[in-house]
């Protein structure tokens, strides 16, 4: 099954999830979760773990480091190969300092052409000897986004990790559906946006997930996904908005909230202006010369009880793209 959003209902109705960071998409058990997530578009990784253990690395390499290298490979090809080596090479060291020893070796495509969409790949396998750990992946080029990649599955029996890899490496897919549609999936927050929206940080705290997006123009964009039965407490949504969305807001924007409807629940919503008196004297003078700049706070907050989540969408947009906020609300995925 392919790793998209009209799909998602399907994979979670399968007992899997997938998660999506940066552009890159792939089909996990619904145990699975994001251990660490580093970089952002032109290089980094994520590390996928099952209950602390790490199961799949997923590496995208900036230009500077791979440029020398397939200028003196002899092919495309053989710069892929190197990749792998390099990084065997590297891992053989790491453990050397410890006193431990690892075997590895290049072997033939593990997956087959139909199931990774990734050329040219090399495919390699390593042991740590003595320990019941082990290691299955490759090294290729997406022929979609041109990124570089270093996947790489492990686990605690070969012929486990190879029957994983298998299964989990044939759905990667390192490019977004389409510049209009790339997918952010982790930590149950889940919504698509266009790529001109790239991370600027994100935030895990108790319940409180949290990612936050800029735009070239300065407009800005924060998610948040809370753990309803924790947050709440004893009260409602509404409560809870008056006391934590209003401290959240209050700093920063003057605005007015009431209650409405986000995606069919019972929600909040706000909407008013940034409160800073530097930028509101920016604001009225770029206005006088037909200049907008992202000034409105629109804000949607609502309590999604199948999920058992409260999700907050705010945005501080120019006047004319105060509706932003809603169509971010339409491309998150709740209850699906």
């Amino acid at each position: 099954m392919e790793p998209t959003i009209a799909n998602l209902a399907a994979i979670d109705a399968a007992g899997k999830h997938v998660v999506g960071w940066q552009g890159v998409r792939v089909i996990v058990p619904l145990d699975w979760e994001p251990g660490a997530l580093s970089g952002g578009w032109d290089e980094g990784y994520f590390r996928i773990d099952e209950r602390l253990a790490p199961r799949l690395v997923v590496r995208w390499l900036p230009d500077e480091s791979t440029k020398k290298l397939f200028a003196r490979a002899s092919s495309r090809q053989a710069g892929i190969q190197q990749v792998a080596e390099n990084y065997l090479d590297g891992l053989v060291r790491t453990h050397k300092k410890k006193r431990r020893k690892v075997e590895h070796r290049l072997t033939d495509r593990l997956l087959p052409r139909r199931q990774l969409d990734i050329t040219p790949a090399a495919f390699f396998e390593w042991q740590l000897v003595g320990h019941n750990v082990y290691g299955v992946g490759f090294s290729g080029e997406c022929p979609h986004s041109g990124r570089i990649l270093l996947c790489e599955m492990t686990g605690m029996s070969m012929a486990e990790t190879r029957d994983w890899a298998l299964i989990t490496l044939g759905t990667l897919r390192p490019y977004p559906e389409s510049d209009d549609s790339v997918l952010w999936s982790a930590f149950g927050l889940r919504l698509a946006l266009h790529k001109e929206w790239r991370l600027s940080g994100t935030s895990l705290l108790g319940g409180k997930v949290e990612f936050g997006f800029s735009r070239a123009d300065g407009s800005k964009l924060t998610v948040q996904r809370w753990i309803a039965s924790i947050a709440l407490g004893k009260g409602d949504l509404v409560a809870w908005a008056k006391k934590q969305l209003a401290r959240d807001l209050k700093n920063e924007f003057r605005f007015r909230m009431e209650r409405g409807l986000c995606r069919g629940h019972p929600a909040v919503l706000a909407e008013g202006t940034v409160r800073s008196a530097k930028e509101r004297v920016t604001h009225s003078a770029r206005r006088f010369v037909k200049i907008e700049t992202p000034f409105h706070l629109v804000c949607r907050a609502w309590h999604c009880e199948p999920e058992n989540k409260l999700f907050v969408v705010r945005a501080v947009c120019k006047e004319s793209e105060r509706g932003f906020a809603d169509e971010a609300t339409a491309r998150f995925m709740c209850h699906i």
